[in-house]
């Protein structure tokens, strides 16, 4: 071990300090045990921490990573993970118990913040034959740079991102024709870990092959270019080979998904001016956290060696030019409306943008680390020269609204440099108190941009979250266990977009870039709030109608939510401060209706509507459950309302474009009745809805159904919402009653042909059922090509019900149901893994033979390669010691004859 510790101390230096800076960093804002905050914020406080949650609950019971009821009202749990968990380091998780997993999380943000460090530090050793404390410094940079500050809280993203610098380093070996192993495996993993960032390294090797390849030939062979261009694309496809098993089942679960139908852009269109985008290089820079301009930070004195690498004459100039194209590409990317779309796998994200940015940082530092390789070289004059001009540009972005904070700090950086390297220069003083000082500024660096980045992102309160967890989760457990059967839960009123996963229980809601969006619109036509943009549908409390469609039997009231009186739920257990509610009429996750449900139609703006034109379309007849109530008074600030249409759409227009309006609304309950209330505006966010002097606030921008219980006769709602500044806008808004008398007659025909449920688990559900009538089995299951379905033990063609649930037909009479389902992809994906493994193997079988992984690591790598002497103009001998070429950092083919004598007397 000290052997070890010895030979690799600067790489583990790097890990070690990263770590530790991103701990302090943690501690600064109080995260636990450090203080009572918690890591999670924005996405990862609703969604990656649930999803977490939900893994580590599989891992440790040995349940399916296929499927999950707990997300979604069933959800493909392995498309989930090849997006937000399928980071190698949540195999850790396991050990860690169920209350300590938001500590977990930390842990693993740090320890990939650590790995991308430390990861780099062995790139720069490797590329540019050199291991001292510049290694370290640089990793670091690497480590903190803004994309990884402002983005650390996007966790599943951090694999890819540590990885990077070992691909492009395994891209570099297969252009010296020094193997390939490191490049299919990293790269593998890689994808593995996250495709999404996967996809983005895979379009930079394209273009940065071209670069690695033209900066290192001494003179272009068609033949040899050929070669290694084959070489390239032969181990890029066994490496995502290797991945198939997890990429070939999430592009076809990805179809369902909203990604596949974004927007496109239909004219050429430009972000930010290039002065904002440079400026956000510069030290003090906040990162951007959920939208703004791209993290392209990497430290003050990359920027500085970059100005070195391009006044060195040792550089050549080929090499520059190639490097300039790329940064200059990096920065059209960041700004241009197409190269954005293009470089987002065709697809404009939502918030969060430039996500490939790290690779910019990576480019920046690579030529930093090159300019800093010729530093001793730069004159004093050449240093005032660079300052003078880091100082000039400086000013005049001052003069044109730079911030304060960032020009007050770039310039103590500036002044610290530049001090530094005068003094150094002047020898005003030693080599070793310079390397010290050197260190430490970027040491201070470093830090600074971690608590600058994580000061910048946040926390959340870790008390209080999930709100009343302990109480829910009992509450949930005595449910599950007074009552074993399969059903549905969900809350009254939502906590976070994932309660379901957050909590541990069979539910409906989910909010997740992988998110079947047919489903979103099936559930936006029946009244949640949902949508396929947003990738989400979330559950609150309904009409029993809706209830009995999505297999819901429990509701959970936290804090006195629910109403006591109520036609579509009654009390079944109070626990502390959660009461569970039970359905009054659930039916199973499977029921008969008549083939005419296929003419359903779910596509109104009115959801009350939807759902009576399906009781019609089920079970024939009319049936005219809900009654419109109109508005009884309403009132305006800064709105005037220009028309109604559809008996729910109102129309308005802001008298002053400028400012917000306000909308206060009234209804009366026309008799003692259940009412329910449906809220849209295109313009608003929130509504606040008061009965009996009682008022709770609803997220309502997305449309929502709000019950409010039985209501006295002349009971009054009191609607209150605020409208954005514009023009012009309009809100659905829809207050009726329910006949429950008329829904009990429906209720009791839907109920009499439901299907039995005789045993369930993740991915197997096994049932009879009574059919009266020929038909079809309705279903709850979201529908996706996975599912198979077997009726009296023969497969049977499933249908998808409006491209969203499961539906299979069945003639009259008693019949043995069982559904089954495997990730779509996943046969074809292990396959084609396989054949690449076998594939991978046998190349290391019968290619040169290559040194180990763990040589990356070692002090002195001394590669034996066969020379091509037809890919050589000239076969140069050189009798020094073996490490002179390893210090020149070149490859053999491109040494300089005239370089020769140089490199003799710094090798001895």
């Amino acid at each position: 071990m000290k052997s070890f510790i010895k030979k690799h101390k600067y790489i583990i230096a790097t890990f070690i300090i990263a770590f530790l800076f991103m701990m302090i960093a943690f501690a600064v804002i109080g995260l636990y045990p450090f203080g009572k905050r918690q890591i999670m914020v924005i996405d990862s406080w609703h969604q990656y921490y649930p999803f977490l949650q939900e893994l580590h609950s599989k891992l440790q019971s040995g349940s399916s990573i296929f499927y999950s009821w707990d997300m979604g009202m069933g959800s493909n749990f392995l498309l989930v993970m090849a997006y937000y968990a399928f980071s190698p380091l949540y195999a850790l998780s396991i050990i860690f118990p169920k209350e300590y997993l938001r500590e977990f999380m930390m842990l693993a943000t740090a320890l990939k913040i650590a790995f991308a460090g430390a990861f780099f530090a062995i790139y720069l050793k490797h590329i540019f034959k050199r291991e001292d404390y510049t290694i370290t410094g640089f990793g670091l940079l690497y480590a903190f740079c803004g994309y990884a500050m402002g983005y650390y809280w996007d966790i599943m993203w951090l694999d890819a991102v540590a990885l990077f610098p070992l691909i492009i380093l395994g891209l570099n070996r297969i252009i010296e024709g020094k193997g390939f192993k490191l490049y299919v495996i990293t790269l593998a993993i890689a994808m593995i870990s996250n495709f999404y960032i996967g996809y983005f390294i895979c379009e930079f090797i394209l273009i940065y092959f071209f670069i690695a390849y033209f900066t290192k030939i001494h003179k272009f062979k068609f033949n040899h270019f050929l070669k290694r261009s084959l070489e390239i694309a032969l181990y890029s496809f066994i490496a995502i080979g290797l991945a198939a098993i997890v990429l070939i089942p999430t592009y076809d679960g990805l179809l369902l998904s909203q990604a596949v139908n974004g927007s496109k852009p239909t004219s050429f269109k430009t972000y930010f001016s290039t002065l904002e985008i440079l400026n956000n290089m510069l030290p003090g820079t906040k990162p951007t956290v959920k939208s703004g301009l791209p993290n392209i930070f990497s430290s003050f004195i990359a920027l500085y060696m970059v100005a070195v690498y391009f006044i060195s004459t040792k550089i050549k100039i080929k090499e520059k030019v190639l490097y300039l194209g790329l940064i200059v590409f990096f920065i059209l990317s960041f700004n241009i409306n197409y190269l954005n779309y293009i470089w987002h796998a065709f697809h404009f994200p939502n918030e969060v943008p430039y996500r490939f940015a790290f690779m910019f940082s990576f480019v920046i530092l690579t030529m930093a680390y090159k300019g800093f390789q010729y530093f001793e070289g730069v004159t004093i004059k050449q240093i005032g020269s660079i300052s003078a001009a880091f100082l000039i540009y400086l000013f005049v972005n001052e003069r044109i609204g730079m911030n304060a904070t960032v020009l007050y700090v770039s310039l103590g950086a500036l002044a610290l440099y530049t001090f530094l390297f005068m003094f150094y220069k002047h020898k005003k003083i030693r080599q070793k108190a310079y390397v010290i000082l050197f260190s430490i500024l970027i040491l201070s660096e470093a830090l600074f941009s971690a608590i600058l980045g994580t000061a910048t992102t946040g926390s959340s309160g870790r008390s209080s979250y999930p709100f009343l967890g302990d109480d829910v989760k009992a509450a949930v457990a005595d449910v599950y266990e007074k009552d074993p059967g399969f059903y549905r839960l969900d809350m009254i009123k939502q906590y976070s977009t994932n309660d379901p996963a957050l909590y541990g229980y069979r539910g409906i809601s989910m909010f997740s870039s992988t998110v079947n969006s047919n489903i979103s619109s099936y559930l936006k036509g029946l009244g949640l709030a949902a949508s396929p943009a947003s990738n989400r549908y979330i559950y609150a409390a309904s009409t029993p109608v809706v209830n009995s469609l999505l297999n819901l039997k429990y509701l959970i009231g936290r804090d006195k939510m629910g109403t006591e009186n109520n036609a579509g739920y009654e009390v079944f257990s109070q626990k502390d401060r959660v009461t569970i509610y039970e359905n009054k009429y659930p039916l199973e996750i499977g029921f008969r209706v008549d083939y005419s449900a296929y003419n359903w139609n779910n596509n109104m703006v009115n959801p009350f509507d939807v759902q009576e034109d399906f009781l019609r379309t089920a079970l024939g007849g009319e049936y005219d459950l809900f009654e419109n109530v109109p508005i009884s008074s309403e009132n305006y600030v800064n709105m005037e309302r220009t028309q109604l249409s559809n008996d729910m759409r109102y129309a308005y227009k802001n008298v002053d474009a400028s400012q917000v309006g306000n909308a206060v609304l009234f209804f009366n309950a026309p008799e003692t009745k259940q009412m329910y209330l449906f809220m849209y505006a295109n313009r608003s966010y929130k509504t606040k809805v008061t009965v009996n002097e009682t008022t709770v606030e609803y997220e309502t921008r997305r449309g929502m159904t709000i019950d409010l219980g039985v209501l006295e006769k002349g009971t009054e709602i009191k609607l209150e919402f605020e409208v954005q500044k514009a023009n012009d806008g309009y809100f659905n808004l829809q207050a009726v009653t329910f006949d429950e008398a008329l829904w009990q007659d429906a209720y009791a025909k839907l109920a009499d042909e439901q299907l039995t449920i005789t045993s369930f688990s993740d991915t197997k559900i096994k049932g009879n059922i009574n059919a009266l009538d020929d038909g079809f089995i309705y279903t709850s299951i979201p529908y996706e090509p996975g599912w198979t379905v077997k009726v009296d033990g023969e497969k049977v063609l499933i249908e998808a019900l409006k491209n969203a649930m499961i539906v299979v037909d069945v003639e009259a009479g008693y019949h043995e149901i069982e559904f089954s389902y495997v990730p779509n992809g996943l046969i074809h994906g292990l396959v084609i893994s396989f054949i690449s493994l076998i594939g991978f193997i046998l190349l290391i079988r019968f290619s040169p033979k290559e040194p180990e992984l763990d040589m990356l690591m070692s002090e002195n790598v001394v590669e034996e390669t066969p020379i091509d002497t037809d890919e050589l103009d000239d076969i140069i001998i050189y009798k020094g010691t073996k490490d002179a070429w390893t210090h020149a950092g070149e490859p053999i083919e491109s040494v300089d004859l005239s370089e020769i004598e140089k490199l003799n007397q710094e090798s001895k």
